[in-house]
Formats: structure tokens, C-alpha cells, sequence
């Protein structure tokens, strides 16, 4: 399976995507999590692009695409993404997002309900009520910020090696395109994790095409919890899926598992 690479103007800045698969089959556009790219939906995107057209953009302030110093709310990170399917004139895609790429699923979905034919969110940025307190969550930002900053200086094979070690549940081919994506990540960025989450309470009951709901366990990272799925299980278009024994980056956690409720969601999407 090869990729190839474009970039498209959408919504006044030039997004980067790789694109394979069916040319002429249902499309599947796959968004990613914060400091990630892409390419890091390969191992899961190989397997989708057998029977599908899809396409793997890099959010703004990540990867190839543009890096402005603003911008960067769900809303503008939605409305990239509408800019992207009205510039390649595609049909209503299903939307994968994973953690920030699937509060900005979220957001496009209940946005421009008319141009998403069904959504799979992974470990989406859903706060449970009462949300965390402020200041710890703000020193656990900063010192994310400075990890950030502190891998960028970080040789590839250094970085990978590290991540190897402190992630031995992730396949070897996942870590090249996490270590490069953190190099090319703009902490610009970073400002989205500083501006309120997904509303989920009150912009989920919006959403009008079937969806899957991926979740982990909140003891390994997971940012959904069991009390915010079974809230959302009762909604006509949900499914849900809990994958225990893995933490927030749930397809490098536990791959085999995901693709499981992946394919089981995909065959009961109507035609």
C-alpha cells in the first residue's frame, strides 16, 4: 500500500493529507490525536483502504499542513475538515477521530450533519462531570509543553527507542510516524488544550449518523469514562465499544481488538 501526498487550501490555510486505497469506493477520512499526524493511522489505514478511499489529512499546526499562530479551536479544526471534503468533492465520508481527532469528529458531525455518513470516535476529549481540578490539570499541561519542547531536540532514533521501551504493547511500525510527528508538531497548537472541551452533553445528542464510542480504561489513560459511555449508550445512533487492558491511544494498544469492533461497527452501517 502506498500513499500518496497532497495538500489542499481549506478553510485559508493549506492542509497536507496522504490519500490510498479504492478511488472509486466509500471514503473514510481519518483524524488524528494532538502531536500526532496522519501517518499515524498507517497500521489501521492499510487495512481500511482494501475496501475504502482514504484519507489521512494532518490538522493544522501538525505534520506538512500549515502552522499559523491562531486558530486553533474545535470549531476551526471542523471547519478544516469541511474545507477538505468540499475541495475534493467527495461523498458524505465516515469520520474516524482519534482523542483531539475525535472532538473534532464530534464537533463536524453535529456541525455539517449532511456531510458524514457515520463517525468512529476513539477515546474522544469527553470530560466526565466534575471536571478536574484547574490547577492540576494546568501543571500537568505545563509539563507536557515541556516534554514537547524537550523532544524536539531529540535525535528520531532516540526518541523511538524511548518510546519503544516506555510502550512495548505498540507494534514496531507505529513509532517511526510518532517520533517524526513530534519534530514537526507546532506548539501553537498546544492552545487547544487550553480552551474548553467538547461540550459533549449537549453536542452529542446532535449528532444524526450512527457512531461508534471507543473506550478504554480510565486507570491506563483513558479520558472517557464508564459513566460518560453509559450516558452516551442510550442515544438511538450509538454503539459502543470498551477495550480493556489499553489506555488512550486504544488502536496502538490494543490493535487487534480495535479492528474487531471496527469491522463488527462497519457491517452494521446501512447501505
Amino acid at each position: 500500500m502506498i500513499w500518496t501526498a497532497h495538500t489542499v487550501e481549506s478553510n485559508g490555510i493549506t492542509l497536507h493529507y496522504l490519500r490510498g486505497g479504492k478511488s472509486d469506493a466509500p471514503p473514510i477520512i481519518m483524524l488524528h490525536g494532538i502531536t500526532d499526524n496522519g501517518l499515524c493511522w498507517d497500521r489501521v489505514a492499510r487495512v481500511l483502504a482494501e475496501d475504502y478511499d482514504v484519507i489521512l489529512p494532518d490538522a493544522r499546526g501538525h505534520g506538512k499542513s500549515d502552522k499559523p499562530t491562531s486558530g486553533y479551536s474545535y470549531a476551526d479544526l471542523a471547519a478544516d475538515v469541511m474545507g477538505l471534503i468540499d475541495a475534493l468533492d467527495i461523498a458524505p465520508p465516515v469520520v474516524f477521530g482519534h482523542s483531539m481527532g475525535g472532538g473534532t469528529a464530534t464537533v463536524f458531525a453535529a456541525t455539517y450533519p449532511d456531510h458524514v455518513r457515520a463517525l468512529v470516535l476513539e477515546d474522544p476529549a469527553w470530560l466526565d462531570d466534575p471536571q478536574p481540578d484547574d490547577e492540576g490539570r494546568e501543571a500537568w499541561l505545563n509539563d507536557w509543553q515541556a516534554w514537547l519542547v524537550k523532544s524536539k531536540t531529540i535525535p528520531l532514533d532516540e526518541l523511538i527507542a524511548q518510546q519503544a521501551a516506555e510502550a512495548p504493547d505498540w507494534d514496531e511500525s507505529e513509532l517511526g510516524p510518532w517520533a517524526e510527528s513530534k519534530h514537526a508538531f507546532s506548539l501553537d497548537a498546544f492552545q487547544l488544550t487550553h480552551q474548553p472541551a467538547v461540550n459533549w452533553r449537549e453536542v452529542v445528542p446532535t449528532i444524526q449518523c450512527p457512531f461508534l464510542l471507543v473506550t478504554a480504561d480510565v486507570e491506563r489513560g483513558g479520558i472517557v469514562t464508564p459513566a460518560v459511555a453509559a450516558a452516551v449508550e442510550s442515544l438511538p445512533m450509538a454503539q459502543i465499544a470498551h477495550i480493556t487492558g489499553a489506555g488512550h491511544s486504544i488502536h496502538r494498544e490494543a490493535y487487534d481488538t480495535y479492528m474487531v469492533a471496527i469491522t463488527a461497527f462497519f457491517a452494521s452501517l446501512p447501505e
